[in-house]
């Protein structure tokens, strides 16, 4: 199952003896491909995984900020705003992952060239 096993689970959890589904081949890249923007489009991702799953996209599949923005349902100042963490000191982004520091405050320290001054 490539795509959808949060619905079937809760399809399962109701009681539902059948669920549709569509059937396709596919090669191990578009897999990886289509269980990455699933795993992009869930709710409970933090702003640093979210960066991580744009920027694997960009840089494993050559998609450009707008394709990205297309697949996962988002704004391509969204994705970009998202990559735009991943230029952060990763302590900056390990407080940022671990909800200790906002995403505004975050972007507020990228307008410091230096990352080591993000630590000040």
């Amino acid at each position: 199952m490539i795509a959808g096993e949060r619905r079937w689970r809760a399809a399962q959890e109701i009681g539902l003896a059948q669920v549709p589904v569509i059937i396709r081949s596919a090669s191990d890249m578009e897999v990886l491909e289509l269980s990455l923007i699933e795993n992009l489009q869930r709710a409970d991702l933090n702003p640093i995984e979210e960066a991580q799953g744009y920027a694997r996209l960009a840089n494993e599949f050559a998609m450009r900020q707008e394709d990205i923005a297309l697949k996962v349902g988002r704004s391509r100042a969204a994705v970009a705003n998202a990559m735009r963490l991943l230029d952060l000191h990763p302590q900056v982004q390990v407080w940022l992952a671990q909800d200790l520091l906002s995403v505004g405050h975050a972007k507020v320290l990228l307008a410091l060239k230096v990352p080591e001054e993000q630590l000040l």
